[in-house]
């Protein structure tokens, strides 16, 4: 059993280097991380902490062993598109083609029937994409949207990973926790509204105990 523990928390340090070699050469936009996000080696021992954390509270009772693997996968492409969104205020296409097609085949995976996580990305993005518009549509043409597209597509993934009864509730908890950290900021720092928050890590957050299941 402690073999097994001690492999696990292994693998999920390694992906977290190799997570973080990933994020430290990704093309960077005008801000990077020193400017924006967290210090980077800071950002480092998170992203460890994270996959090793991952790897370790991942429930495998019940899955073959490719399930688990992809499981693994996801899980990893999500907790970049974290980072990436935290650090460079970016969710690359990619990262999220990547994540969506390792949802969809751990779907196939698990249920046979890849259909129904096909339906729930449809719900979940068509419900955060009602939100960006929205919000767009409220900040008008000279303020930044709570939301970016971005955000949309990663609920439209997290949608085919939890299914529509799952990333409902999801999506809703990430909405509150970002706004909780909103009104924090501001209470704190005298954060100005139109001031944009990464929205993508807050969303993960609240997904984070249907992910792991």
């Amino acid at each position: 059993m402690r073999d097994v523990i001690a492999l696990r928390l292994l693998a999920g340090v390694a992906a977290g280097v190799l997570l973080n070699a990933v994020a430290d050469h990704w093309p960077q936009r005008r801000w990077g991380a020193a400017a924006r996000g967290m210090p980077q080696p800071l950002r480092k021992v998170f992203v460890l902490l994270a996959a090793g954390g991952a790897a370790l509270g991942l429930q495998q009772a019940g899955q073959p062993l490719a399930a688990h693997l992809l499981h693994l996968a996801l899980l990893f492409c999500l907790l970049l598109a974290g980072v990436m969104d935290w650090e460079q205020r970016l969710l690359p296409d990619p990262l999220l083609l990547l994540a969506a097609g390792i949802a969809l085949l751990l779907a196939a995976l698990r249920a046979g029937d890849p259909m129904a996580a096909v339906l729930g990305a449809g719900v979940a993005g068509g419900c955060m994409l009602a939100a960006y518009a929205g919000g767009r549509s409220y900040a008008g043409a000279h303020a930044p949207p709570a939301l970016g597209f971005g955000d949309v597509k990663l609920a439209a993934v997290l949608g085919l990973a939890l299914g529509v009864q799952s990333a409902l509730p999801a999506l809703l908890a990430g909405v509150l926790l970002a706004g909780a950290a909103a009104l924090l900021l501001r209470v704190v720092r005298g954060q100005q509204r139109g001031v944009f928050m990464p929205y993508a890590p807050w969303l993960l957050l609240g997904a984070l105990p249907a992910l792991l299941r």
